[in-house]
């Protein structure tokens, strides 16, 4: 019984195992950022248009880009019924032209339609915005319709 108890206060205090040595190894954690930016573009809704009118409509949307830190986005306008600066909307029944401009400005006086638009330098936290203006001429001889374009507005970075 004692030696029971000395094998086993023995076993408490001893290590119950050797180490022979030790070996260390290393490792990467890595990726590539790239550069991106997302677009969220605003519809503009023009409301009611009277043909028998020689009054313009207008109306504003707002373009909100997000970019990678550091990335400086270039926008440009496209619609899909376009033909040089002049956009068209066409009727969803009639498929009669309304023809419309896209704008930088409230005054309508810079056309966005073949234009780059430069924006600042992304700090990539905060989304940068862009008002886009549209306007349709008064006193265009159209058919009762709704009408449509669908524009498509495009990040160069």
């Amino acid at each position: 019984m004692r030696m029971l108890a000395a094998a086993l206060i023995a076993a408490a205090v001893l290590p119950t195992s050797a180490y022979a040595g030790t070996a260390t190894g290393t490792f990467k954690v890595q990726t590539n950022v790239v550069a991106s930016c997302k677009l969220t573009p605003q519809d503009i809704n023009l409301g009611s248009y009277d043909p028998t009118s020689e009054e313009a409509l207008s109306g504003s949307g707002v373009v909100s880009v997000m970019c990678t830190k550091g990335t400086t986005p270039i926008l440009s306008y496209d619609g899909a019924n376009g033909q040089g600066q002049t956009q068209y909307m066409v009727g969803t029944s009639t498929s009669s032209k309304l023809s419309y401009n896209l704008y930088s400005d409230s005054n309508h006086s810079t056309n966005l339609v073949g234009q780059n638009t430069t924006l600042q330098t992304s700090d990539g936290s905060t989304a940068q915005t862009m008002a886009v203006y549209a306007k349709v001429a008064g006193g265009q001889n159209v058919p009762a319709d709704s009408y449509v374009d669908t524009v498509t507005v495009t990040a160069t970075f």
